[in-house]
């Protein structure tokens, strides 16, 4: 998949972040637990995976610099 990636400042494919986000999906779903993120803190929540699809939103996360 492609996304941001800080370090060339365009959208790149990163194989290696796409099998880590798939490995956080499957452990979500396995728990029956999604991780969510508070804008107003910049800290994280735990909740029900039923309750929405904010794996999507994880999922859409840019790459960071030191990020190979």
């Amino acid at each position: 998949m492609e996304r941001f990636s800080r370090k060339i400042n365009d959208s790149e494919e990163n194989k290696k972040v796409d099998r880590f986000l798939s490995e956080i999906h499957a452990v979500c779903k396995k728990h029956g637990l999604c991780i969510e993120h508070e804008d107003s803190h910049g800290s994280f929540i735990i909740e029900s995976y039923s309750k929405g699809s904010d794996f999507d939103w994880l999922n859409d996360a840019s790459v960071g610099e030191s990020v190979e």
